[in-house]
């Protein structure tokens, strides 16, 4: 396995890319691995070299704009901030890196993105959300209100200035400005799922602290047999942290006829 990790500029935008290559022939799909709201490629942790390396699959790993390594955004985060990385974002740096075939990995933030991206394009052969929200109810609020007490305190704050910098600040009220917004309460893809054809993993934990498990069987009803849902007991937000061993076996076997 070669990992490459560098600052590709895309659409005039820096962007942190880790390059994951396990030598495989370049006609098999490439993982793309989409990260959550407060996250970057670095807090995915190992999860994704080992998936790479048991699927045998190359991979990229990416910091938004305005996360981790990649360039900030200093704009006013606008609403509709998932479709704009879904249909803009993601396609070009799809076409920048050259990849065709490819398997859509997305966690939280990154599934949503990863379920608006396939409706609108249908090209990927695969999808896996993980925690993917496909609404705004009472417990997001609930959680990211927890969340924001948390960040209050400064261990758990500079915890994560160590993977944003000086980004830090604003990548935190923009998520709690957007999601905790009037503006926001109506944000709703379930209208578009239906147009997902390709296989589609769902996992979520049972005890998901920003979501009920509404969203899982609204993935799986609405996108229908070629959908797949898995609900994790003892499980929150973060299943490929707190189960990864279990995450990763159940994502293989997903995978394997599609491969």
């Amino acid at each position: 396995m070669r990992i490459e990790e560098k600052t590709h500029f895309i659409g005039g935008v820096g962007y942190w890319v880790k390059n994951i290559q396990v030598g495989r022939s370049s006609n098999r799909p490439t993982l793309i691995y989409l990260h959550d709201a407060l996250g970057c490629a670095a807090t995915w942790k190992d999860f994704p070299e080992q998936l790479c390396q048991k699927m045998q699959l190359d991979g990229i790993v990416y910091d938004r704009q305005g996360h981790g390594r990649s360039d900030a955004f200093d704009k006013t985060r606008p609403l509709d901030y998932l479709e704009r990385e879904a249909w803009d974002t993601l396609p070009k740096l799809l076409k920048y890196f050259r990849i065709n075939k490819k398997i859509l990995i997305g966690h939280s933030d990154g599934a949503s993105i990863s379920l608006l991206y396939e409706s609108r394009f249908c090209d990927a052969e695969a999808v896996v959300s993980m925690a993917g929200h496909v609404k705004v109810e009472p417990i997001t609020s609930v959680g990211i209100k927890a969340a924001v007490h948390e960040f209050e305190q400064a261990f758990i704050f500079e915890k994560l200035k160590r993977y944003h910098g000086e980004k830090t600040r604003k990548l935190v009220d923009d998520w709690v400005n957007t999601w905790l917004s009037k503006e926001f309460r109506p944000w709703n893809i379930i209208k578009h799922l239906p147009n997902i054809k390709c296989p589609t993993l769902a996992i979520q934990g049972a005890v998901d602290e920003y979501a009920t498990e509404s969203h899982l069987w609204e993935i799986s009803t609405q996108i229908g047999p070629n959908a797949k849902p898995v609900l994790l007991e003892n499980c929150g937000h973060f299943p490929h942290k707190e189960k990864p061993g279990e995450v990763i076996e159940i994502i293989t076997e997903f995978l394997k006829p599609i491969i």
